[in-house]
């Protein structure tokens, strides 16, 4: 599912065994890709088994207006090389959801928010169970221009593994 110039809201939904083998700088995102002036709110669904080459597995979003929303759903058991689950550097909000069982053969298994300016856990959600070979199994947050991270807020979350730069 690709969405440029697109706003989507996706309910009681299942997104599952896609691939992309493309190795282009930014992309990937086998089970959905949110380029630059789109938004995606996710609710009540799952993102399942996606598997992608490069970047965000089950969700890819890329670009300073691209956003996505995660409500009461799932994002399981997709890979990718950095970002398993899903790969980020938009603003990006996990709420009562679960991100687990994803990896990634780089850094992020569960969740990557590379250039990270805003990234939201919320309310019991969990990253779990997630691996990745190099760095941050469950949450990988890189500060790409050396400025920090602008915001990461979690309120009962269940991570096992973080890194963050």
């Amino acid at each position: 599912m690709y969405l440029n110039n697109t706003v989507l809201t996706l309910t009681n939904s299942r997104v599952s065994l896609n691939e992309t083998t493309s190795f282009i700088a930014n992309h990937g995102g086998a089970g959905m890709y949110v380029n630059e002036t789109s938004s995606a709110t996710i609710d009540s669904s799952v993102i399942l088994s996606n598997e992608s080459e490069t970047l965000g597995g089950g969700i890819l979003s890329v670009g300073n207006n691209a956003s996505v929303i995660i409500n009461s759903s799932d994002v399981l058991n997709n890979s990718a090389r950095v970002g398993g689950g899903i790969f980020t550097n938009s603003p990006l909000i996990v709420n009562l959801s679960r991100v687990s069982f994803n990896s990634a053969s780089g850094s992020g298994g569960g969740i990557n928010c590379t250039n990270c300016q805003n990234l939201s856990v919320l309310n019991s959600s969990q990253i779990s169970n997630n691996t990745a070979s190099t760095i941050g199994g469950g949450l990988a947050v890189f500060s790409i221009d050396g400025t920090g991270v602008e915001a990461v807020s979690y309120t009962h979350l269940t991570l096992p593994t973080i890194y963050s730069v």
